[in-house]
Formats: C-alpha cells, sequence, structure tokens
C-alpha cells in the first residue's frame, strides 16, 4: 500500500510538470520535480518494501530521463537528471542499513529482554527452591508426623511463590497405599472438594508403574505422560490451559516409592517452569521420605531389640513361681476329700496358671532370637489342621466355618511351627470377636504371578475401630480385657522373618479381615535375625 500512494505521488508530480503553461515554467518545475522525487525516496526508504522502493526509484528516474529527452537545450537539468539516480540510491541504501541497524537493535534488545526476564525467572525459583531447602534443613530430627509438618511448609513456600495452593503426598508400602498426606494453603473446604480427581488412584499406579510423571488433564481425568528423555518437547507442545494438575514420582535409588500431586501453578509460569520446580521439589521430599524412613527402621529396631529383652526377662521371671503355684494346687487336689468350692477354686487356680503359662510362652519367643526352619509345607492341609485345634471352641460357639480353596495350589517353603502360630492366633480372635453365631470365612490363593500365595481369614464379628488399626500390630497394645497385646505383634515378626506381610482389610465394614502374603519360595536373607 505504502508503494502505490507513492507511486501515484509521483504521477500528481508529473501532472503538476507537464501542465505547466511556459517552457520556462515548465524547467523551473522540473527542478522542483526532482526535488520532490528526492523527498519520495526518503519515504519509500522508511515505509515501502525493498521492491517497492526499487519500483519508485525506477519510475522517478524514467520521468526525469523523459524530461530531459524532451527539453534536450536544458543543460543544466541534464546534469540534475544524470545526478538523480546516484543520489537517490544512495538515500535509499543509506535508509535501509539504517532500517537494518534499527531491526538489529531491536532484536538485541528484544533479546536482553528475553534474558532478563529469564534470569527473572530463574532467580525466582532458585529463591523458591531456596527457601524449601531451608524449610527442610530446619526440619533436621524426623519424628512421628513430621512429614504433614513438612508438607504443610511446603506447600506454604509454593503457594506464596508460585500459586500452587494444594499438594498430596502419596506413599506406597507392597504395592498399597500405606501413608496420605494433604496439605493445602488458602483454600475453602468446597475448592478442596471441587479440586478432587475421582481416578487419581488408577493415575498415580501408572506413575509408579512406569515411573514417570504425568499431566492430568482437565479432560475427564485424561493424563499426558511426560518421559524424561523427551520431557522438555512435550511441555512445549503442551498447552497450560488444558492442565489440571502434575503427578510426580517420589524416587529413592530411581525406584519409585510414592507420589506427589500438585496443582498447577500461576499461568505467568510455563509447562517448563513448572515441572522444573516441582521435579526438585519431588527430589527433596524423596531425600526426607527416605530420611523418615531410615528414622523410623532405626527407631523400630531399638524398641522390638528393648521389647524382646524385657520380654525375656520377664517370662523366666514369672514362669518360676508359677511353676510353684501349679505344682503346690496339684498336691492339693491329691487330697483325699474336698468341697466342691474347694475343687472349683483348684480348677481356677490351674486354668490361669496355664493362661499365664501360655503367656510366658508368647513372650520368650517374642524375645527370643529366630532361628529359620523352612521347609516344602502343604499350606492348605496346614490351615485345616490349625483349624482342627479350634474345633472345640467353633463348636461351642456355633461358628460356621467356610472355606474357599484355589485348586492346585503350590507347595509353599515356610516354618511351619511359626506360621501356624500366626494362622491359629487368626483364628482365635476371629472366635472371640463373634462370641457367638458367625461365620469364619478362609480364602486361599496365589497372589502376585503365583510368585506369592496369600491367606485371608474373615469373620462376622463386631470388627475393628478404624481409629486403632494403626496400633494393631504394636506390641502390648490391646483392647481386650485380659489381654496381652503379644499375639498380633508376634504375628507380624513372624511374617516379616518369612518376608511377607499381614495386614487388616480397611475396606471390610462387617466384621473384620485379615490377610496373610507370603513368598512361595523364601530368599537367602529371610529368617536371618
Amino acid at each position: 500500500m505504502p508503494s502505490v500512494l507513492l507511486v501515484g505521488l509521483v504521477l500528481l508530480i508529473n501532472l503538476f510538470l507537464y501542465g505547466a503553461e511556459g517552457p520556462l515554467v515548465g524547467f523551473r518545475n522540473a527542478y522542483i520535480a526532482t526535488h520532490l522525487y528526492y523527498g519520495v525516496m526518503i519515504l519509500a526508504g522508511r515505509f515501502s518494501t525493498r521492491v517497492g522502493q526499487y519500483s519508485v526509484f525506477a519510475l522517478t528516474t524514467i520521468a526525469n530521463l523523459v524530461y530531459v529527452v524532451l527539453n534536450p537545450n536544458q543543460f543544466e537539468f541534464v546534469i540534475v537528471a544524470l545526478i538523480y539516480p546516484f543520489v537517490a540510491l544512495s538515500i535509499v541504501r543509506t535508509i535501509w542499513r539504517l532500517k537494518i541497524e534499527r531491526q538489529k537493535t531491536n532484536d538485541q534488545l528484544a533479546d536482553i529482554d528475553s534474558v532478563n526476564t529469564n534470569l527473572a525467572k530463574q532467580i525466582h525459583s532458585l529463591s523458591t527452591l531456596f527457601d524449601i531447602s531451608q524449610t527442610t534443613s530446619m526440619q533436621s530430627k524426623p519424628s512421628t508426623g513430621n512429614l504433614n509438618i513438612l508438607l504443610d511448609e511446603i506447600t506454604q513456600v509454593l503457594a506464596e511463590k508460585v500459586g500452587i495452593h494444594r499438594l498430596t503426598l502419596r506413599i506406597w508400602t507392597d504395592n498399597r497405599l500405606s501413608e496420605q498426606v494433604l496439605a493445602t494453603v488458602g483454600l475453602t473446604p468446597s475448592e478442596i472438594r471441587r479440586g478432587e480427581i475421582n481416578n487419581i488412584e488408577q493415575i498415580c499406579q501408572h506413575v509408579l508403574d512406569n515411573n514417570e510423571p504425568v499431566a492430568i488433564l482437565h479432560k475427564a481425568g485424561k493424563i499426558c505422560p511426560l518421559p524424561d528423555s523427551w520431557q522438555s518437547e512435550i511441555a512445549a507442545a503442551l498447552n497450560k490451559d488444558q492442565v489440571a494438575a502434575w503427578c510426580l514420582p517420589i524416587r529413592i535409588n530411581q525406584n519409585p516409592i510414592g507420589t506427589l500431586t500438585f496443582d498447577k501453578a500461576a499461568e505467568q509460569f510455563s509447562v517448563e517452569e513448572d515441572l522444573r520446580i516441582l521435579t526438585i521439589v519431588s527430589s527433596i521430599m524423596a531425600q526426607r521420605v527416605e530420611i523418615q524412613q531410615m528414622f523410623n527402621s532405626v527407631v523400630e529396631a531399638e524398641r522390638m531389640a528393648a521389647l524382646g529383652k524385657m520380654a525375656t526377662t520377664i517370662a523366666h521371671e514369672v514362669r518360676n513361681p508359677l511353676g510353684g503355684i501349679r505344682g503346690a494346687a496339684q498336691l492339693l487336689e491329691l487330697e483325699l476329700t474336698h468341697s466342691s468350692d474347694t475343687q472349683s477354686y483348684l480348677n481356677i487356680i490351674l486354668k490361669e496358671v496355664d493362661r499365664l503359662n501360655r503367656v510366658v510362652g508368647e513372650l520368650l519367643v517374642f524375645g527370643r532370637p529366630y532361628e529359620s526352619n523352612f521347609q516344602q509345607i502343604d499350606l492348605r492341609q496346614m490351615v485345616i489342621k490349625t483349624l482342627e485345634l479350634c474345633k472345640t471352641d467353633l463348636e461351642k460357639f456355633n461358628i460356621e466355618v467356610i472355606e474357599l480353596f484355589q485348586p492346585n495350589l503350590p507347595m509353599v517353603e515356610l516354618d511351619q511351627d511359626r506360621i501356624q502360630q500366626v494362622i491359629l492366633n487368626l483364628c482365635r480372635n476371629a472366635i472371640e470377636s463373634m462370641s457367638g453365631e458367625g461365620q469364619l470365612i478362609l480364602h486361599l490363593n496365589t497372589a502376585n504371578s503365583r510368585e506369592q500365595i496369600e491367606l485371608r481369614l474373615e469373620d462376622t464379628g463386631k470388627g475393628i475401630d478404624e481409629e486403632i488399626i494403626p496400633y494393631l500390630f504394636d506390641p502390648f497394645f490391646t483392647t481386650k480385657l485380659k489381654g496381652t497385646g503379644i499375639g498380633l505383634a508376634l504375628s507380624h515378626q513372624i511374617m516379616t522373618e518369612h518376608g511377607g506381610q499381614i495386614r487388616v482389610d480397611v475396606t471390610k465394614t462387617d466384621g473384620a479381615a485379615f490377610i496373610m502374603t507370603l513368598p512361595i519360595k523364601q530368599n537367602q536373607t529371610n529368617g536371618v535375625q
């Protein structure tokens, strides 16, 4: 468009030139036209394209030459017309070079602005990470519930620095969710509910299985995987408006043990900046979780050692007097005549002494160093024989036993006496829980691609309060009037010695269900205590 306007201007100048009344006037007008052509060329150099500039240059040069041809006697103007192309071309080139220099200067200024902006963002990111590191280092001594406090403080920093107001830590143990911590800053209960993701457990499982972060999209919980090898390319192509949250793995020695779910940061931060900050935050949290787990392991080991020593001492101190009490009661029982009341009292003494002896036996097992005695055992037959030991109580309380056993189960390498003790303890607990009519349901089947075998014991009793589930396997914790709190703790210890686990099914609402999982083949390290 500027070139068209300038061509029109040249034509107007020529109409003015050839419309003069006489040659002398036309001659003077030719000088004026030439000077106007210089102005036109300056305008072309400033506003027109390279093609437009040369088009206007060619048109004005031709106009001057036409006037020279029509007026050959005007020697002075011939000189002016011959000089014009060189001066005009010099003007155009000078202006073009100035425009190029100006563009280079603008580009350099834009680069400097971009560098300054990136530098400011990096400084902001470093400041955020520094504050998080300071928060982590201030929590130098791990303790129970420390992760909750740490997560709250990290969320506070992220909310202030990058606009992330929600953070959820999930830790998995043996392929099941063992701990979940939610931290929010400045969100109302309704905002927290609106931000919940329906299929978050499946998303977290994908992150754990593939050991890669994902973007959780607004579209019906869809995800966009972000493999480490080409994370930056996907991040550059991903529209942040599509993203609802991020889910990153928590890695210890490159193995995922949990996930961190973040809301996306404020809009002024790019996808790549979000991921850079959150990846480092997840690494910091991974280190903290590892430290916490090591601390918990050391504390647990020291506590169990102290309890074992105390249990052994108590058992030895109690067993000798119990032997004397039982012997005295048996001697009294051998006397010729007893009244019915006396005999009743003697029976109570003998029964209670036997109960205390069983407790002492459990204490000795709990505190004694374990020596493995693994053998290939048919677990199905062992469960059936264990149920025979409970037959009297089962019939007494009219409890129905339902056996749901998978056929063709493999032989399992285990210590028969120890595992039978666990099963017997769970069966007795179930019978006490029902204390009347009910059902004891046993499921026995393989799990984890036939590498493990799982025994599930369900009852229809009064169930277990959700508040006490975390403490069930703690030594000496009990809710029974005559309980010792050793049975489940000892069961947990035995299962750990076998490289297995025992847990409560927290999803069961009517009655209680315990799940025992054992490896079919033992590792060499199992059983070494």
